[in-house]
């Protein structure tokens, strides 16, 4: 498949997901395919992607992915896309704050025959739990001691 080709199917798995057409996800994604995160959470196979996708739906039943931008090399797309909704029922044990999420993603995917096999999705889940009022503003990426007192953050 070309470049265009798998960018197509992004497209595809978004409409997919903004329809809450869940069922449909077989048209895009291998059956064995792999979900994953910079968090930790890996889930394969289409079914248990599937239903991470209906729980968010029970917990932002007005969840929407708009693409921001993607680009492609072989059988690798990269996109950056923007998740919001409102969180209007129980979400990870968190019960509905009726508060909405907006937030970036970027996501590496892979294709293998036109279906996504391998999808590595990364985003800042500190900003989307304190956007559900889940953690409370002060805390700190790093917890209490970051940065340590008196220290300088830079890029090497």
């Amino acid at each position: 498949m070309t470049v265009e080709e798998n960018k197509e199917a992004i497209r595809r798995l978004f409409n997919i997901f903004n329809a809450h057409d869940f069922s449909r996800m077989d048209e895009v994604c291998d059956e064995d395919v792999i979900y994953r995160t910079a968090s930790g959470i890996e889930l394969r196979g289409l079914e248990a992607y599937r239903d991470v996708m209906r729980q968010l739906h029970e917990g932002f039943p007005d969840f929407e992915y708009s693409l921001e931008d993607m680009v492609g090399e072989g059988n690798r797309i990269h996109c950056t896309y923007r998740y919001t909704g409102t969180h209007q029922g129980e979400f990870m044990g968190i019960q509905a704050s009726d508060k909405k999420a907006d937030y970036l993603v970027a996501s590496a995917c892979q294709f293998e025959e036109g279906k996504l096999v391998d999808e590595l999705d990364f985003y800042d889940g500190l900003t989307f739990m304190r956007q559900l009022g889940a953690v409370d503003e002060e805390v700190k990426p790093g917890g209490e001691q970051w940065p340590a007192d008196g220290a300088t953050l830079r890029a090497q």
